[in-house]
């Protein structure tokens, strides 16, 4: 990479980024990585996903290279795509943990519909798997999280922060969307419709 890509303003280098010159995307990517990834994990609280989140925005700035218009300066371009980026992840975790909630609410019922395309048991087992493989202290405090405690409750009564309650919870739900996903796609293809359907009404 040439030395002289260093001292190019933001401004420079994204003329260069439109010229499909990879060097100058490193730069940027160099430049701004640690700032962008910093800020996410402060609003997520999950440094894979705040990796991930970032990673993305600068997948999508690379892509769009060649229609990229930055009228005040790069760095508020990137905060409000990243904020944008936040956001949607926030939208993600409530549609998926009201999907968790469901789920554990309703795992001693069965339904007619349900049992026509796949044994509910089974779905329900597999929750009951996944749940005994969270970590000890990670699935008592999401249990109690899903029977109504708040998460000063939670803290008080374990002895731990909020701020640890919540990445309990966080871990929680990112690993039993991980083992669901997996044991799911070894069902039978009609159990997709039947889960998506369920968790529709």
């Amino acid at each position: 990479m040439p030395k002289q890509y260093q001292t190019y303003s933001d401004f420079d280098l994204v003329a260069l980024l439109k010229a499909d010159d990879i060097e100058a995307f490193e730069v940027l990517y160099t430049r701004y990585f640690s700032k962008l990834f910093n800020h996410a994990y402060e609003k997520l609280h999950d440094r894979n996903l705040a990796q991930e989140v970032v990673q993305d925005l600068f997948i999508h700035f690379w892509h769009n290279r060649e229609k990229i218009e930055v009228r005040v300066s790069l760095a508020s371009y990137f905060f409000v795509s990243l904020r944008n980026l936040i956001i949607n992840q926030f939208k993600k975790r409530l549609i998926y943990e009201k999907h968790i909630d469901k789920l554990a609410l309703t795992q001693n019922q069965a339904t007619d519909e349900t049992n026509e395309w796949l044994d509910f048991q089974d779905l329900q087992a597999e929750y009951q798997r996944a749940l005994q493989e969270l970590p000890e202290k990670c699935r008592e405090v999401f249990m109690m999280s899903r029977n109504g405690a708040s998460h000063k409750e939670i803290a008080a009564a374990q002895g731990i922060s909020i701020k640890t309650v919540e990445q309990h919870i966080s871990k929680a739900l990112r690993t039993l969307r991980t083992l669901l996903h997996t044991r799911l796609n070894t069902l039978l293809g009609a159990a997709c419709i039947v889960f998506t359907a369920f968790f529709q009404r």
